[in-house]
């Protein structure tokens, strides 16, 4: 009956919204790679909140990498073997890396994906803001700068999914609201669906197969043939990767 099969349909979005809904197990990715030692535990796990937060927000992997030495490798190399060997990105392999290198005094902020013409204009104001704390040892403060000039350009080009939604809504709501938000829901949406339907038709009564078909007749018409030619076209796509950004010294 078509009651019943649009109604599987409901049960089988509502059991696929719970899926989209984190656990309470959920982990945060680090953010915050600190081998340079320039932060004190309190102080990373406190913009390592605000970095993840901003990540989650607006579909964009945030990082900070710091060292003593690169060991000659340019800082900019240095963010993509990081970005790309690991993996990271979000859904259109979209991120930001920020390097310090106290060997060669350098700091660098690499862009990915969608954040490439995301922070396009941006990098160098952001690069001019950072620097001074940086040069005063106030690294600290210099990486709040960085987390929280992050979330004004993203903001304003990011378009919220609706899976982006329900993990936004799981994460403010309590379990019981969101179920009872789904619930309803599911309710508005079968009473749209059934509204001026008739539920009950001449199948509803029908004993199965008691209709028999005793007899059948086959008329041949004609046979129509028709020709059309398929026209073919290629074209090349870059299977390479590209990253954004810029830097200076502090």
């Amino acid at each position: 009956m078509c009651f019943h099969k649009s109604y599987r349909q409901l049960l089988i979005l509502f059991f696929f919204l719970l899926l989209l809904i984190p656990t309470s197990g959920y982990a945060a990715k680090t953010r915050i790679y600190d081998a340079g030692s320039l932060l004190s535990d309190d102080e990373k796990a406190e913009i390592e909140k605000t970095l993840e937060r901003v990540s989650t927000d607006y579909d964009t992997d945030l990082f900070i990498l710091t060292s003593q030495s690169l060991g000659g490798i340019t800082p900019k190399r240095h963010a993509e073997d990081f970005f790309w060997g690991n993996g990271h990105g979000t859904r259109d392999d979209s991120g930001v890396v920020l390097v310090i290198d106290m060997g060669e005094r350098d700091v660098w902020i690499a862009t990915f994906g969608r954040a490439i013409q995301t922070f396009e204009n941006d990098i160098q104001k952001i690069i001019s803001d950072i620097t001074p704390d940086l040069t005063n040892a106030n690294y600290a403060e210099s990486f709040r700068k960085f987390s929280q000039q992050m979330e004004k350009p993203l903001q304003e080009i990011t378009v919220p999914t609706f899976k982006d939604e329900i993990i936004k809504m799981s994460k403010q709501w309590p379990p019981y609201a969101i179920a009872l938000a789904l619930s309803l829901i599911i309710t508005i949406g079968l009473s749209l669906n059934f509204r001026g339907k008739k539920l009950v038709t001449n199948k509803t009564y029908e004993v199965k197969d008691s209709f028999v078909l005793s007899e059948s007749l086959d008329t041949y018409l004609r046979t129509t043939t028709t020709r059309s030619k398929i026209s073919s076209s290629s074209g090349s796509s870059s299977g390479g990767r590209s990253s954004g950004g810029g830097g200076g010294k502090f």
